[in-house]
């Protein structure tokens, strides 16, 4: 419901709202920020130790860690400088002493902070040295500046803590001087009211001098401070009554407090049976997934029960919620100047890509952004019992059928849908399979969010084929389906640029691009001596928001003459300056000079070949050659566009496919200057 009020639009008290009584409710931090624009005035806020974190201030859990190791060093007679606070090892063995015992509650109980205190360091005077080394070089975060900017606009009159840090008023005086122009007197004066001027909170009310900063456990600055269980359940009566007091002007906003003092949580419980009391409602802010504790819970659904709407509200981090907040407010220009600059920088961010003609003072990867994808494919439903080899069979010849993909119970190709139903059904009848389901014809981004894997490797070999139209290379799939482009010799009839790109390679590589093994290496089934060529083999990923065809050169070796067990790969194919895959499946069939390893298993003889020859180009000069020529010639231009691939009406001959476009762009990924 909302009432016009002097021309400007009010959101009324949230409890006046029927259906809001007798349940507590969830909401999304979008949801408070939209109610919270519309009367921010009208919220006061209560602040724990989860608002002063981002700024570097310990937690209580830490506070509490570090108090245990003090304690622990003396009582086992240890060098406190030997223990490390981070050694997972340390901290359990810490935490084993005290855990319910030798003084100490159950660790994470709701005590256990003002229990290590008492146990640890019951001096009052030590105490705040201790908090004065922890809490007194620290400045203000992200949020405590922001909210110190919602202040100064007249955003929140009244802010209640617990904690003992000066974060807050440094945020609201920092926001003040950098917010406001220098010909004008400050809008607003901060009050703070703490345990030695408990007057001020009095005075306040009375004399409506906000904005107001109530601290309920003290300023570590200040005389005196509430750290133990006898000091918390003393809450100063004069600082419990100006929170009653108050609770008939505000609604509360409760952001980074756990909730663990019971002190705080009676004083709360105690609002919240006042007749009129938080009028524009109680909003408990949590992290996403985490549980309110049994006081939180109490405290709502007594909220709710007496008619003040209760809400949890969800919300990933204070600074979050004030980034939300400053989003939404109306500021003077200056201010609103303040609060934009005070945005950080993401902590992680894409790269603008360099032009092309950049000379490289950075480590060029063996990637290539993909633009564009999309194809045009036939999609046929298999049903349980075809096997991949049985699907990639019944589509023959070969030639004409350059991809067949197998999917969770379909199969996509690229070719006539009748055609390819007609040949699966004749295997089926063949092989007493059941038959295939229909077909249809299916237009697939495959640059999609949620595209799945066996699109994606739909899309490699796409890729890998229209390649083999384009470079001297030849395609072969390996086991787990990853494509491999071997660079292939001359042969009659090739277009001229074949040759011009086997010679940049060439130089590239500094050698041969193919030719035979020496016996000793073993023989193919044919008893001749095995080939190899130098390839690359692609792969697909998503990196800082973009698309990219990986390729990584490699060599390849024909297969020996009998199947051997997988063995040990032997030295890598490369050194780790050049960042090339170890090869994946290569090596995996041995020979009849298969000698074995120390394991049982035998290796392929022509594994150390691979490694020596890869041993040369291990250096970042070579290998950045290799991945500068590759780039070149498999995206020319800056925007390369495939299109061209066999199809089965059309005899197996280069043509334009319909519904095809893979767009490439010619510029690597690439690695910051260090």
């Amino acid at each position: 419901m909302e009432t016009a009020t002097g021309g400007e639009t009010a959101l009324e008290p949230v409890n006046s709202l029927g259906s809001s009584s007798g349940a507590v409710r969830t909401c999304s931090v979008d949801e408070f920020t939209t109610i919270w624009a519309l009367q921010r005035s009208k919220f006061a806020w209560l602040l724990g130790a989860g608002t002063s974190a981002s700024a570097g201030v310990p937690l209580a859990t830490s506070i509490r860690d570090r108090l245990l190791f003090d304690r622990y060093a003396v009582e086992q007679q240890l060098v406190r400088q030997t223990m490390d606070d981070t050694d997972p090892a340390w901290v359990q063995r810490v935490h084993t002493y005290f855990d319910g015992k030798n003084g100490m509650p159950r660790l994470g109980s709701d005590g256990d902070y003002s229990a290590a205190f008492e146990r640890c360091l019951p001096d009052e005077s030590a105490r705040k040295a201790l908090l004065r080394e922890l809490i007194e070089h620290v400045r203000p975060g992200f949020g405590q500046r922001i909210f110190g900017g919602l202040v100064m606009a007249g955003a929140c009159d009244l802010v209640i803590t617990t904690n003992f840090d000066r974060l807050i008023e440094q945020g609201i005086n920092e926001a003040g001087r950098a917010g406001t122009a220098e010909d004008v007197p400050l809008p607003r004066e901060l009050n703070v009211a703490g345990l030695d001027s408990t007057a001020r909170a009095t005075t306040a009310i009375q004399e409506r001098q906000w904005p107001l900063v109530l601290k309920l456990h003290g300023d570590f600055r200040e005389k005196r401070l509430k750290n133990t269980t006898d000091e918390l359940q003393r809450e100063d009566a004069t600082l419990r009554q100006f929170v009653a007091d108050v609770s008939r002007q505000f609604g509360i906003a409760i952001s980074g407090y756990s909730g663990r003092d019971t002190c705080v949580m009676e004083m709360l419980e105690a609002t919240v049976d006042i007749p009129g009391a938080w009028p524009y409602g109680v909003w408990w802010f949590t992290r996403p997934g985490e549980q309110v504790s049994q006081l939180v819970r109490s405290l709502l659904a007594r909220a709710a029960d007496n008619g003040v709407a209760a809400t949890v509200v969800v919300a990933d981090s204070f600074d979050d919620t004030m980034a939300a907040l400053a989003r939404q407010v109306h500021v003077e220009d200056t201010l609103r100047q303040y609060l934009d600059r005070l945005h950080p920088k993401p902590r992680r961010t894409p790269a603008a890509l360099p032009a092309h003609s950049r000379q490289w003072p950075v480590l060029r990867f063996n990637a290539l952004p993909v633009l564009e994808a999309s194809v045009e494919v036939t999609r046929v439903e298999i049903p349980a019992g075809w096997t991949r080899s049985e699907v990639r069979r019944a589509l023959h010849p070969r030639n004409q059928w350059p991809v067949v993909v197998n999917g969770p119970g379909e199969m996509l190709c690229l070719g006539d849908p009748h055609l390819a139903v007609a040949l699966l059904a004749d295997a089926a009848n063949q092989k007493s399979l059941p038959a295939p389901g229909p077909a249809t014809t299916a237009h697939l981004n495959l640059l999609a969010d949620d595209t799945p894997f066996h699109q994606q490797t739909l899309l490699r070999q796409v890729v890998a084929h229209l390649i083999t139209q384009r470079l001297p290379v030849r395609m072969q799939t390996s086991k787990d389906g990853t494509p491999e482009l071997i660079i292939t010799p001359p042969a009659d009839g090739e277009p001229a640029a074949f040759g011009t790109a086997r010679a940049q390679l060439a130089d590239a590589y500094a050698g041969q691009l193919y030719g035979s093994l020496p016996k000793n290496y073993g023989l193919t089934a044919t008893g001749l001596n095995r080939r190899w060529a130098e390839e690359v083999r692609l792969s697909f990923d998503i990196r800082a928001g973009r698309s990219w065809l990986l390729f990584t050169p490699y060599t390849w070796i024909a297969e020996p003459a009998r199947d051997l067990h997988a063995g040990p790969q032997g030295a890598t194919a490369n050194g780790a300056a050049a960042g090339v895959g170890t090869g994946r499946g290569a090596g995996r069939r041995g020979s009849e000079l298969g000698r074995t390893g120390d394991d049982g298993f035998e290796v392929d003889p022509a594994n150390p070949w691979r490694a020596e020859v890869w041993a040369k180009r291990r250096f970042n000069e070579k290998w950045a050659a290799i991945i500068g020529v590759w780039s070149g010639l498999l995206a020319p231009d800056d925007a390369t566009v495939l299109t061209s691939l066999p199809q089965a009406d059309s005899g197996g001959r280069p043509s334009v496919r319909p519904g095809l476009r893979i767009v490439l762009g010619r510029t690597n990924a690439y690695s910051r200057p260090a």
